[in-house]
């Protein structure tokens, strides 16, 4: 498998906007990164997809924006659980000013074996998006609308190179030709649909917040797939 590629986007924006902010991020990559559910053939070991891929389009309160996103509930609550919990250990400590977020694919394989010949499940990663943070403040409702212009067509510029970085993306992991394969490349758990394997990451600048990630309760999380 190749090195995986990292994307990067930095935005600049309110404490209060930042969960709608990645909502916005995280669901447009994963619709991207999603596809219906595979049915295998058991006499010929041939795939097809079962269903449609679902959508709804979703309404920003604090960003002039909208956004597209599976109309999957599970995958809905995953994501806002997972954004839920890091504004939740932002909002902890005031005196952070600056943050990351990502958002990796990955490939398991329980094939893998350690040292002493037991069974573990190797991950690694092919792709990673990364969301850094940058807060600021405003006093004034004028600043705050502005804000709210600002920082929606950022993030509509955001959305696009997301867009643009996918349809010209070389590498994908290759469809498994068996069922049995499906979850080292997919999340199979949920009923109607099926992203690729994914997990997250979060930092905070530690030196701004005086704190280190561990003790902001930020650090590691493992999902449905937090990952640190």
């Amino acid at each position: 498998m190749p090195n995986h590629k990292t994307y990067s986007f930095d935005l600049r924006l309110e404490r209060r906007q930042v969960e709608e902010c990645l909502l916005a991020v995280f669901h447009t990559i994963l619709f991207q990164r999603s596809m219906c559910k595979v049915v295998f053939r058991d006499e010929d070991k041939g795939a097809f997809a079962s269903g449609a891929l679902g959508y709804e389009d979703r309404d920003c309160d604090l960003i002039n924006y909208t956004y597209v996103r599976s109309s999957s509930a599970k995958l809905i609550r995953t994501v806002h659980d997972q954004v839920k919990a890091f504004v939740e250990a932002l909002r902890a400590n005031e005196k952070i000013e600056s943050s990351q977020v990502s958002l990796q694919f990955v490939q398991k394989d329980p094939s893998a074996r350690n040292w002493f010949g037991i069974s573990t499940q190797e991950v690694t990663v092919w792709e990673e998006w990364v969301v850094n943070l940058k807060f600021v403040n405003f006093v004034t409702e004028k600043d705050r609308k502005i804000s709210m212009e600002a920082v929606g067509s950022n993030l509509t510029s955001v959305v696009f190179d997301i867009l643009d970085h996918i349809s010209n993306e070389t590498y994908v992991p290759a469809m498994p030709n068996e069922e049995a394969k499906l979850p080292g490349v997919f999340d199979t758990t949920y009923d109607d649909i099926m992203p690729y394997n994914f997990q997250w990451s979060t930092t905070v600048d530690a030196a701004e917040a005086g704190e280190s990630s561990a003790g902001l309760g930020i650090g590691k999380f493992f999902r449905g797939t937090l990952y640190y």
